[in-house]
C-alpha cells in the first residue's frame, strides 16, 4: 500500500482531493435528503428495494457490535454495479432503473443510509471488478469540506490488482487508500479485507456506521429485544409496526429473494393468508387523471432529454466529418459515437413504448380492491396500498373504521402501478396526497359495502354451516369472533388464543388456505396438504407442479362483491336453523347470493347458550319458504297458526334478554376501561419521553422497554420521597 508524505502543505492537500471524484451534490444534501425519513424502517427498505431490483436472490441484514463500532451491514448477491454505476450512486435523480422496479429517483440508498449513519463504505462486484466507494461525514469535517462532496472510489480486479482508466486515477490512488484505511471500520481497512466480502461473481456489501444516536446515546432502534430482530420502541414490539421482521414479511406482495434478518431467515407471509369472506371489485383508473397527467409529463421530459442526447451525438459526427481527419483516426473516432448513438436510439425507442403502453393502459386498466376478515392478529387489519408489488401504505385507517367500530379484522389491499401512481421520496405515502386520498375513499366506501355484506349475509350463513345461529348482527358477530378465539369479542385490545381447538383450526385452513413460497421459482403455491410443509423448505416439486408463476398458481380464492343496497332494519331477517327431528336439512338453498330467508316474524330472541335450541314464536312447516328480494312474497304453503308460549317460556325469555342486556353494557364498560388504560399509557410514555431529555434531573428513569405505567409510578415514588426528606 502507496501511503502519502506527512506535513502536506494544504494546497497540496486541495489539490490531491480535486482529483477525487466529485458528486453533483453538497454535503448539506446529504443532511437534508435523509430527512425525507421519519423512521428507521423506512430508511432500511430503501437499502432491501435496492437489493429486490438487482435481482438478488440472497439478502443479508446484520447488526454487529465489536471493536466498539455499532455497525449495520447489508450483503446481497445482486447483478452489483460496475464503476461507472456505482459513481452514479453519487448524483440524485439519475436512475436506470425499469418502470416495474421500486426504485425511480436514484435517491433511496443515500437517504436510507445517512438517516441511519453518518459513514457509509460500499463494496460492489460486476463484470470480475470491485469497486470500493467511501462516503465519510468525518472525513469532511476533518478537511474542512463543506460545499462538494469528494469521495476515494477504487477499483480492483480478481488478483486485488487496482485498475485505472485514466492517469487521474493512477494519481490519486495513494490518497485514497490512506482515506480508506483512516476512515473505514474496523476489520475493513486493508485490500484483503474489503475484497473478501463478496463471495458470488456479482453482489453489493453495504456497511453503515457511527449509527445515529438519541439525546441520551440511545440508537434510534433496538437490538436488545431479540437477537434475531431490530425493533422500534412502540409498545407492542411483536406488531408490524415495530418489529423489522414482522414489517418485512410482507414488504412485497411477490417476494423472490431470501432475506436473512440477524442469521435467521424471514419467513413471508401472504398478505391475505388469514382472510375470511374474500371478495373483490374493480375501480377504474379513468377517475385519477391528474395522477396520470403528471407521470405522463415526466414521461415526455424523459423522451426530451434523450433527444437532446441524440442530437448533441449527431453534432459530434457532424465536427469529425468536417475535422479533415485521416480516415483511420476518423473510424477509431467514429467507434465510440456509433455506440453512444445507437444505446440512445435504443434508449428512445423503450421510452417512447413506455408512454404509449402508459397511455394504453390508463384507458384500459382496473384497479382491483380485494377485502377480507382478517382471523389471525386482527388488529393489524386496514387498508394495505402497494405500488409495484412494494407496501406503501401499511393499515390505513379513516373515517370507514371511526364510523364502524365493529369492523374488526376488515382488510383490503390494492396492487397499483407506478405508470398512473408513484410513491413519495421515502416510498411511505403516494407523490400526490390528492390522489392518495381520493383512491382511499374510493376503496373506504366499497369497504362499507363489503362490511354490510359481511354482517348481513356472509356470517349468518357460516353461522348456519357450524349448527350456530343468531337474530341480530352484533350477536353474530359476537359468536363469530368467540368461535375463532377471542374471549372478548367486541373488544379491539382482545387477542386470539394461542391454542386453538382441531375444530377452529381445520375451519381457518378450509376458509383461508394455506400458502407456501416455492423457494426456486418464488411464486405462491396452495393446496389443502401443506399446512404440514415447512415453510423454509417447500418447493413446487413437493406437489408434483412445475416451477411457474401464473394467474392459476396464485389464484386467492377472492370472488366478485355481490352488488347491493344498504339493508334496512326491516330486511335483515336471517337463516335459521331448522329443526332438530328435520330431515330435510340438505334441501336448504346454501348459495350465498341468495340466502334462504324465513317469512317476517315478531324478534327472534336467541339463547345466548350456543348448546340449545332457539325458541321461536313461530311454528313453520317442514315445507321450507324462499323469500323474495322485498321480503313481501313467499312461495309455498302458509305457515301454521302461532301458538300461545307458556308462562316458563316467558320467563326463560325475561331472563335471556336481561341476561343479554347485562352483556352488551359490560362489554361497553370494559371498552370504555379499555381506552381510557391506552390513553394512560400514551400519555405517560410521552411525558416518560420528555423527562429522559433532560438527563440532569435528581430522578432515576428505568430503561426503555419497561411497562410506562410502572415506570411513571416508580418516578412520582421518588419525588414523593424527596419531598420528604
Amino acid at each position: 500500500m502507496v501511503h502519502l508524505q506527512e506535513n502536506r502543505k494544504p494546497e497540496e492537500e486541495e489539490t490531491m482531493y480535486n482529483n477525487f471524484e466529485h458528486a453533483k451534490i453538497t454535503v448539506k444534501h446529504l443532511d437534508s435528503n435523509s430527512a425525507s425519513h421519519t423512521h428507521p424502517f423506512s430508511a432500511i427498505f430503501e437499502l432491501v428495494d435496492n437489493s429486490y431490483d438487482a435481482d438478488s436472490k440472497n439478502l443479508k441484514i446484520d447488526f454487529v457490535d465489536s471493536n466498539g463500532t455499532q455497525r449495520l451491514e447489508f450483503l446481497d448477491d445482486g447483478s452489483g454495479m460496475s464503476r461507472s454505476e456505482a459513481l452514479q450512486v453519487l448524483s440524485f435523480g439519475h436512475s436506470n432503473k425499469a418502470p416495474n422496479q421500486i426504485g425511480r429517483y436514484g435517491n433511496g440508498l443515500k437517504s436510507g443510509a445517512f438517516y441511519l449513519g453518518r459513514e457509509v463504505l460500499i463494496i460492489t462486484k460486476k463484470d470480475k471488478i470491485q469497486t470500493v466507494m467511501l462516503i465519510s461525514n468525518q472525513f469532511f469535517d476533518d478537511s474542512g469540506i463543506e460545499s462538494q462532496v469528494l469521495v476515494p472510489c477504487p477499483s480492483f480486479d480478481q488478483n486485488g490488482l487496482a485498475v485505472f482508466s485514466t492517469q487521474q486515477e493512477v494519481d490519486r490512488y495513494p490518497a485514497e487508500m490512506e482515506i480508506i484505511k483512516k476512515y473505514a471500520p474496523p476489520g475493513l481497512k486493508t485490500t484483503e479485507d474489503l475484497l473478501n466480502q463478496i463471495e458470488g461473481e456479482t453482489g453489493t456489501y453495504i456497511v453503515i456506521y457511527k449509527l445515529k444516536k438519541s439525546v441520551l446515546g440511545e440508537l434510534t432502534f433496538n437490538v436488545s429485544w431479540r437477537l434475531n430482530d431490530i425493533a422500534v420502541d412502540k409498545g407492542d414490539n411483536s406488531s408490524i409496526k415495530s418489529s423489522l421482521r414482522r414489517s418485512l414479511e410482507n414488504l412485497y406482495l411477490y417476494p423472490k429473494m431470501q432475506i436473512r434478518l440477524r442469521g435467521e431467515i424471514v419467513v413471508p407471509r401472504k398478505i391475505c393468508e388469514s382472510w375470511m369472506a374474500k371478495r373483490e371489485v374493480e375501480i377504474s383508473t379513468r377517475s385519477f387523471k391528474n395522477a396520470f397527467c403528471k407521470n405522463n409529463q415526466a414521461r415526455q421530459e424523459s423522451i426530451a432529454e434523450c433527444q437532446e442526447k441524440i442530437g448533441q451525438i449527431n453534432s459530434q459526427f457532424g465536427e469529425l466529418n468536417t475535422s479533415g481527419l485521416r480516415l483511420a483516426e476518423l473510424k477509431s473516432k467514429r467507434r465510440p459515437l456509433n455506440n453512444a448513438l445507437d444505446a440512445a436510439n435504443k434508449h428512445l425507442a423503450e421510452l417512447k413504448k413506455q408512454n404509449d403502453e402508459a397511455k394504453k393502459n390508463f384507458k384500459d386498466e382496473k384497479i382491483v380492491f380485494k377485502m377480507g376478515v382478517q382471523i389471525k392478529k386482527r388488529m393489524e387489519n386496514g387498508i394495505h396500498f402497494y405500488i409495484n408489488n412494494r407496501r406503501i401504505v401499511s393499515g390505513y385507517k379513516k373515517m370507514f373504521f371511526s364510523r364502524n367500530p365493529n369492523a374488526l379484522g376488515v382488510s383490503g389491499y390494492v396492487n397499483l402501478t407506478s405508470n398512473t401512481f408513484r410513491p413519495s421520496l421515502s416510498k411511505t405515502m403516494f407523490e400526490s396526497a390528492d390522489d392518495f386520498n381520493c383512491l382511499a375513499k374510493k376503496c373506504e366506501d366499497y369497504l362499507a359495502q363489503y362490511f354490510n355484506y359481511f354482517q348481513h349475509q356472509w356470517i349468518p350463513r357460516h353461522l348456519l354451516s357450524l349448527e350456530m345461529n343468531a337474530s341480530k348482527p352484533e350477536i353474530a358477530l359476537r359468536k363469530f369472533w368467540k368461535f375463532y378465539g377471542y374471549e372478548s369479542p367486541l373488544n379491539p385490545l382482545s387477542e386470539q388464543k394461542q391454542v386453538l381447538n382441531a375444530n377452529v383450526s381445520s375451519m381457518i385452513v378450509k376458509q383461508c388456505s394455506s400458502w407456501r413460497l416455492c423457494q426456486l421459482c418464488s411464486a405462491w403455491k396452495t393446496h389443502d396438504s401443506l399446512e404440514k410443509v415447512d415453510k423454509l423448505s417447500f418447493k413446487c416439486i413437493d406437489l408434483g407442479m412445475p416451477c411457474s408463476r401464473s394467474a392459476a398458481s396464485d389464484n386467492e380464492g377472492f370472488r366478485e362483491l355481490p352488488e347491493g343496497k344498504r339493508i334496512t332494519p326491516a330486511q335483515r331477517e336471517t337463516p335459521r336453523l331448522p329443526s332438530r327431528s328435520s330431515s330435510r336439512l340438505s334441501q336448504i338453498n346454501l348459495v350465498e347470493e341468495k340466502p334462504v330467508l324465513a317469512p317476517p316474524s315478531p324478534e327472534v330472541i336467541v339463547l345466548e347458550d350456543d348448546t340449545e335450541d332457539e325458541i321461536n314464536f313461530d311454528r313453520v312447516d317442514e315445507d321450507r319458504y324462499t323469500a323474495s328480494q322485498s321480503g313481501s312474497q313467499y312461495e309455498g304453503s302458509p305457515p301454521r297458526k302461532r301458538r300461545r308460549p307458556s308462562s316458563n317460556v316467558l320467563e326463560i325469555i325475561d331472563l335471556k334478554t336481561k341476561n343479554a342486556e347485562l352483556e352488551r353494557k359490560n362489554d361497553k364498560v370494559e371498552r370504555a376501561m379499555s381506552n381510557l388504560r391506552a390513553r394512560m399509557t400514551s400519555q405517560n410514555k410521552t411525558l416518560i419521553d420528555f423527562l429522559r431529555e433532560f438527563p440532569s434531573l435528581p430522578i432515576r428513569i428505568p430503561r426503555r422497554g419497561n411497562d410506562p405505567n410502572e415506570t411513571m409510578k416508580f418516578i412520582i415514588d421518588q419525588i414523593k420521597q424527596r419531598n420528604m426528606e
